[in-house]
């Protein structure tokens, strides 16, 4: 009983306290000790234990003296607070280049995060356990700053001992896709400071740990603060599927950075910098070299998955197409997200089978070759690495080779229904018809292969041909006799980037066939009907064109209780091309009616015809 009573009057003390500071009056660092010590006493015993306590840094110092506003907050703390008393480190980590834009790559962290497809289409519990824990590093908060700096200092201590340790960059940088704390801690360089620093007297300089190469106190001069600018010294090996060198025409299969010779060359040189403190410059350019190959050779892997999916997209054969799946948030504008997506925006779900075995080459086996030969780890490079990547590549061309000898393409309706959505084909209407204009348009196949323009060719199957012409993807053409022609089109990539590596792998250029039924042409209508009292006889009187001359059924409908259609009569009939045909038809109104008039030719060259329909109501 004593103990409760003693905790009431605590509480009570301390309501009185924040009455007393808010809003009237501002928090003190007194009261501010004063609650948390019952509250959340680790978090006082924490920092009283950091170097920032004994420089007279407060609470109010970091908080703020506004209750109201901290809990707000969730006591989190932006970084343009941290910037008052560590202003170069805070500019390092949002470091920019020459066209203003960040380099910094865990500075992009929040903000890629949130434009990531996986991250748009993630429950809120997900986003937060998932995604936000670790990329919170780049957090953007409400006052435009950026960097969430007790993502490696963590509170309460903001030791900068603890955040220099391999083990406070492993909470992020582990797992299937980037796995560098792993990589790093069975290379040489990892066991040699592992073994130092666990024997007595040992020296964990012997051997570099994240922060020598990452955070190179060298970028200042010897004996200076680390640098915050994580990405100073690195150059293709970099987050996610890495970087190439060129500009920013560069093809690449999957989407990567494009850096320039000059800030590849700024880069490495002060990455040689770091390796010759203990290495030959020689031999260390040597490893690097040798690094940037095994990136380029792994690259040089994904152009033969890419294209054969892009290949069976074209050709209507994934299951589900994208137009069948649900869209993918990153790229609203094109089609409306129902589009074919490999790499980086590429969902965890809902796609083809065999876009989930690419997932699983690009976005972990691929990076795993080049980030473990640039962490000096063989077994990651090779066994998790390359080992992994040539049978993803095997796997993917038996699944293509398997969908090609499957039924035909996928959700591809018989004959012409509107847009025929497998093949990107569109009719101007549901049926091809002798000596009208009949429109084709592979409208949804211009964003095929790389982003470069794609040429159009039509072949219209009676001798008729269009094009090439580049990103013109409408094409018109008028039939002169009845039949099935095969219409084909070949879509080419105007550059055809990747034909140089393997011409024979799905190529740039991809020709398809659908075959279109054209048929003669028919007209029928249904005049309007005269009132006439009910139980009294209406007129019904259509009238039949026909293309060619026919022979078939005209047939008089009307609409019954429940939406039904009901025939009332059939004509069998012939007629002479262009010549109409007129018949009236005399039933009795008995209440108000709808009605129409369908044409159905006998012959199979013929297209039948449905009139307007007409509704009467009597007098």
């Amino acid at each position: 009983m004593k103990r409760c009573l003693g905790i009431c009057l605590v509480f009570a003390l301390a309501v009185l306290l924040l009455a007393a500071a808010s809003p009237a009056s501002a928090l003190t660092q007194t009261e501010c000790i004063y609650c948390h010590t019952t509250e959340t006493p680790g978090i006082v015993t924490q920092f009283n234990q950091s170097a920032m306590a004994g420089m007279g840094v407060t609470c109010v110092s970091c908080h703020g003296d506004d209750h109201a506003v901290i809990w707000q907050m969730d006591g989190k703390v932006p970084a343009s607070r941290c910037q008052g008393c560590h202003p170069s480190q805070v500019a390092e980590f949002v470091a920019k280049d020459a066209q203003n834009t960040i380099v910094e790559k865990h500075a992009l962290g929040w903000t890629r995060m949130q434009a990531a497809a996986r991250y748009m289409v993630m429950p809120d519990a997900q986003r937060l356990s998932m995604c936000e824990r670790c990329h919170n590093i780049g957090r953007v908060w409400d006052d435009g700053s950026i960097g969430k700096c007790d993502s490696c200092h963590t509170r309460h201590v903001f030791s900068a001992e603890e955040a220099r340790e391999p083990e406070a960059c492993g909470t992020c940088h582990m797992g299937p896709d980037h796995e560098q704390i792993d990589m790093w801690a069975k290379s040489k360089h990892g066991v040699v400071y592992t073994t130092e620093k666990g024997r007595a007297g040992g020296d964990p300089t012997r051997a570099p740990s994240c922060i020598t190469c990452h955070m190179p106190e060298m970028e200042k001069g010897a004996g200076q603060p680390l640098t915050h600018n994580v990405s100073t010294n690195i150059t293709i090996g970099t987050v996610a599927q890495g970087a190439q060198v060129g500009d920013a025409t560069l093809k690449t299969s999957v989407p990567m950075r494009v850096i320039s010779q000059a800030d590849f060359d700024a880069r490495r040189a002060k990455m040689l910098d770091i390796c010759s403190r203990c290495h030959a410059t020689v031999f260390a350019q040597a490893q690097l070299n040798a690094a940037d190959q095994v990136k380029l050779d792994v690259d040089a892997q994904l152009w033969d998955p890419v294209m054969r999916i892009r290949g069976l997209w074209y050709d209507g054969l994934l299951d589900p197409m994208p137009v069948n799946r649900a869209p993918n948030p990153a790229y609203p504008s094109v089609n409306g997200g129902l589009v074919l997506v490999l790499g980086g925006q590429q969902l965890y779900g809902g796609t083809s089978a065999i876009e989930q075995m690419f997932f699983q080459t690009y976005k972990y086996d691929h990076v795993n070759t080049f980030k473990g030969a640039y962490h000096i780890n063989p077994d990651y490079s090779h066994w998790y690495g390359w080992a992994r990547v040539l049978p993803d590549v095997d796997t993917i061309k038996g699944e293509e080779a398997r969908l090609r000898k499957a039924a035909g393409p996928y959700d591809t309706e018989a004959g012409w229904d509107g847009f025929v959505r497998s093949v990107g084909f569109w009719k101007s209407s549901r049926r091809a018809v002798v000596g009208q204009k009949t429109v084709f348009s592979a409208y949804y196949l211009r964003v095929w292969g790389d982003p470069s323009p794609n040429s159009f060719e039509w072949y219209f199957g009676d001798g008729g041909h269009a094009g090439p012409q580049v990103d013109v993807t409408r094409a018109e053409h008028v039939y002169q006799a009845p039949g099935i022609y095969p219409v084909r089109l070949t879509v080419s990539d105007t550059d055809l980037v990747n034909d140089a590596a393997d011409p024979l792998a799905c190529s740039a250029k991809r020709t398809t066939t659908l075959n279109v039924t054209v048929k003669n042409g028919s007209r029928v209508s249904l005049a309007p009907i005269a009132r006439v009292p009910a139980g009294r006889r209406v007129a019904l009187k259509a009238t039949l064109v026909t293309d060619a001359d026919a022979a078939g059924g005209l047939e008089y409908w009307r609409k019954v209780s429940g939406g039904r259609w009901l025939k009332m009569f059939e004509l069998s009939t012939s007629t002479k091309a262009g010549v109409p045909l007129v018949w009236t038809y005399r039933p009795v109104l008995k209440r108000t009616t709808s009605y129409k008039v369908v044409w159905s030719p006998g012959g199979n060259l013929d297209w039948g015809a449905t009139s307007k329909i007409r509704t009467v109501r009597p007098l």
